[in-house]
């Protein structure tokens, strides 16, 4: 019975004690927070157009520095960043005594749409973000007409038919400057520096950008120049 007794006392004095320390430290300045790490791990968060969100969340987090780290509630925290329209992903974690650490991954912006003179940036999820000026433009195809800006559903339609085309070469995403889109032709699109413009319709994207491909590599060999390429059709491509 003594031993039994010895040890609730000596339990109940390790919890007061525990208590106690909880306490004091979440009320002690000891665990204030002084120094906030904001780390990007995705490109498009590094590039200019990205640096105005990238300078808001730093100041964002910074008005956490002087709370307890204690006693911060960072799923809630975190949960409020995610509310951010730019943001992928968000992971933030205490670094004792005294640091917060902040990874986040920003969606990508796929197209820019044409607004004068503004563009509005298009996310890879076809949500849009701020108009920004023309010259803080992403280096991204511009889609134009304000029915992209009104129907998210040929958003969408516009960003899966730019994920098909290839990542380099003579018809790939960087050479394309411009997306157009007709209810009778479908995508059109003009290239950056030859001003060509190409046809491409409604489906089969795949293909004809390969077909596409040819062409300009042929083209380009022979020292030959062309204003349309017409794709949208069944098994050849025509060149004017």
């Amino acid at each position: 019975m003594k031993k039994s007794r010895w040890r609730i006392l000596g339990f109940l004095a390790f919890t007061s004690m525990a208590i106690a320390v909880c306490y004091y430290l979440g009320r002690s300045e000891f665990l204030n927070v002084t120094q906030v790490e904001v780390v990007v791990v995705n490109g498009p968060g590094q590039s200019p157009f990205m640096r105005s969100f990238v300078d808001s969340i730093d100041k964002e987090m910074s008005a956490l520095k002087g709370r307890s780290i204690w006693n911060l509630d960072l799923q809630d925290k975190a949960q409020v960043l995610l509310q951010r329209p730019e943001l992928k992903e968000v992971h933030l974690t205490r670094n004792w005594p005294n640091t917060l650490s902040l990874v986040v991954n920003f969606k990508e912006v796929r197209v820019v749409i044409l607004r004068n003179p503004n563009v509005v940036p298009v996310l890879d999820d076809g949500s849009l973000l701020k108009a920004v000026p023309f010259a803080q433009s992403p280096d991204v195809p511009i889609l134009i007409g304000n029915f992209f800006e009104k129907d998210v559903g040929l958003r969408k339609k516009a960003l899966e038919f730019l994920a098909q085309a290839n990542e380099t070469g003579a018809f790939s995403k960087k050479t394309i400057s411009e997306i157009h889109y007709t209810d009778k032709d479908g995508f059109w699109v003009v290239l950056v520096h030859s001003g060509i413009r190409v046809k491409l319709g409604q489906d089969k994207f795949l293909t004809k950008f390969a077909r596409v491909q040819q062409v300009l590599e042929y083209l380009s060999s022979h020292n030959q120049r062309a204003k349309t390429i017409d794709a949208n059709l069944t098994r050849k491509v025509l060149v004017h």
